[in-house]
């Protein structure tokens, strides 16, 4: 459902005239780089490894080449910083199952984010070939 309002909203959100440049960039955030992630994301970490690759080092005085890694970096990062701000928010009486923690911390960075985006690319290849059929499961 999110790619069909990204297609019938984006570009009316962009044109309206009542919204400031900062709305537009934030909706434009919202609708439109949502969908070009799953597709982009699976392509940034072979990229900087193979300019480390033929460099030997990342060239942080080119914006692409820094701006790829930096952002790889942050991608690779959200998974820990989400266990670490989960483990000191926690209950200290959760602290004893540090299992948990780490589990979570590899499966979210090992699957659980690769899986996502597959599903997003998935639903915008469905849409791309017109299926559009519904299929209710029980809540």
């Amino acid at each position: 459902g999110w790619y069909q309002v990204v297609l019938r909203q984006i570009w009316p959100c962009l044109k309206a005239k009542n919204l400031s440049i900062r709305q537009k960039v934030g909706m434009f955030h919202l609708l439109a780089w949502r969908e070009a992630f799953p597709w982009m994301s699976m392509q940034i970490v072979p990229i900087v490894a193979y300019d480390f690759w033929q460099r030997g080092e990342i060239d942080f005085s080119s914006w692409t080449q820094g701006i790829l890694f930096w952002i790889t970096l942050f991608i690779l990062l959200t998974g820990p910083g989400q266990m670490l701000f989960t483990w000191f928010r926690a209950d200290p009486s959760f602290h004893k199952n540090r299992g948990w923690f780490w589990g979570f911390l590899i499966r979210s960075m090992l699957f659980y984010a690769g899986y996502k985006n597959l599903l997003a690319r998935v639903a915008n290849l469905k849409e791309a070939a017109g299926e559009r059929a519904w299929k209710v499961t029980a809540r």
